[in-house]
Protein backbone atom coordinates (compact mmCIF):
# COMPACT_ATOMS: atom_id res chain seq x y z
CA UNK A 1 0.00 0.00 0.00
CA UNK A 2 1.20 3.46 -0.87
CA UNK A 3 -0.24 6.45 1.00
CA UNK A 4 0.75 9.72 -0.62
CA UNK A 5 -0.26 13.30 -1.14
CA UNK A 6 -1.28 13.89 -4.78
CA UNK A 7 1.63 16.32 -5.25
CA UNK A 8 4.10 13.43 -4.85
CA UNK A 9 2.66 11.42 -7.77
CA UNK A 10 5.10 11.38 -10.67
CA UNK A 11 7.76 13.25 -8.67
CA UNK A 12 11.02 11.37 -9.21
CA UNK A 13 13.45 11.49 -6.30
CA UNK A 14 17.01 10.34 -5.73
CA UNK A 15 15.97 7.45 -3.48
CA UNK A 16 13.14 4.99 -4.11
CA UNK A 17 11.77 2.25 -1.93
CA UNK A 18 9.59 0.52 -4.53
CA UNK A 19 8.17 0.71 -8.03
CA UNK A 20 4.43 0.75 -8.72
CA UNK A 21 4.82 -2.92 -9.59
CA UNK A 22 5.37 -3.57 -5.88
CA UNK A 23 2.18 -1.73 -4.85
CA UNK A 24 -1.36 -3.11 -4.92
CA UNK A 25 -3.25 -0.11 -3.46
CA UNK A 26 -2.60 3.64 -3.75
CA UNK A 27 -4.39 5.93 -1.29
CA UNK A 28 -4.39 9.67 -1.97
CA UNK A 29 -6.78 12.59 -1.98
CA UNK A 30 -8.30 14.45 -4.90
CA UNK A 31 -6.11 16.50 -7.16
CA UNK A 32 -4.76 13.78 -9.44
CA UNK A 33 -5.33 14.21 -13.13
CA UNK A 34 -7.36 11.53 -14.91
CA UNK A 35 -4.31 9.77 -16.37
CA UNK A 36 -2.77 9.43 -12.90
CA UNK A 37 -5.87 7.47 -11.83
CA UNK A 38 -6.27 5.41 -15.03
CA UNK A 39 -2.63 4.30 -15.30
CA UNK A 40 -2.53 2.36 -12.00
CA UNK A 41 -5.94 0.82 -12.73
CA UNK A 42 -4.55 -0.50 -16.02
CA UNK A 43 -1.77 -2.17 -14.00
CA UNK A 44 -4.36 -3.79 -11.64
CA UNK A 45 -3.55 -1.33 -8.83
CA UNK A 46 -6.51 -0.09 -6.81
CA UNK A 47 -6.67 3.70 -6.39
CA UNK A 48 -8.53 5.02 -3.34
CA UNK A 49 -9.34 8.73 -3.36
CA UNK A 50 -9.77 9.68 0.28
CA UNK A 51 -12.53 12.10 1.21
CA UNK A 52 -12.60 14.21 4.32
CA UNK A 53 -12.40 17.61 5.86
CA UNK A 54 -9.40 19.48 7.15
Amino acid sequence: MLLSDHSKYGDDQFARFATLGGVDVVVTHGGLDERAVVEPHEAAIEVVLAQGTH
